[in-house]
């Protein structure tokens, strides 16, 4: 496996073209947990006009590969609750020919450097679809935890799927 570097940058407006088309690929909204319905041009300015705000509540990430600039992706911290010291994380590989490179794991261990040693949080958690089992087994690795299960939460292709809970603590994080 080719083993390729990341980076994470702010968000531009230059990105609403390639965010546009993976938000409305079937196979990443159904892996993503997102917005199950179209998503249009002024839609997704809006996402990213907001995700540039400097919001103290989020901050989303732009993730590029580091061999030739390229935007592959999204992470984001999100629901910062800073008198619990915990927050929401996402992370979405949208360009499908840079998945299983190494550069999720990469994105996600600098968002969670941030979020533990910036922002002096002490949990992050994520959620993913019982059926995807990829995600899963990736955020495991990276030293998550499995912390429950919404049973049939989701909806979809007919089917009624369990949400399932993953979080890390800070002390996790830096004992690996």
């Amino acid at each position: 496996m080719e083993k390729l570097s990341a980076i994470l940058r702010p968000v531009r407006r230059e990105d609403i073209e390639r965010s546009l088309v993976w938000r409305n690929n079937l196979d990443t909204k159904a892996r993503a947990m997102s917005y199950r319905l179209p998503v249009t041009e002024l839609m997704e300015q809006k996402w990213i006009e907001e995700a540039m705000d400097g919001n103290k509540n989020r901050i989303v990430y732009a993730i590029e590969e580091t061999e030739n600039n390229t935007h592959v992706g999204f992470a984001d911290i999100s629901e910062i609750d800073y008198f619990n010291r915990n927050a929401h994380y996402s992370i979405l590989i949208g360009d499908h020919s840079y998945r299983g490179k190494g550069i999720a794991s990469e994105a996600v261990k600098q968002v969670l450097t941030y979020a533990f040693n910036e922002l002096n949080l002490v949990r992050i958690y994520g959620e993913i679809a019982e059926d995807n089992e990829a995600s899963l087994n990736f955020h495991l690795k990276l030293g998550f935890k499995k912390e429950g299960v919404q049973r049939k939460h989701l909806y979809q292709n007919g089917v009624y799927l369990d949400k399932i809970y993953v979080g890390i603590l800070k002390e996790e994080f830096n004992a690996q």
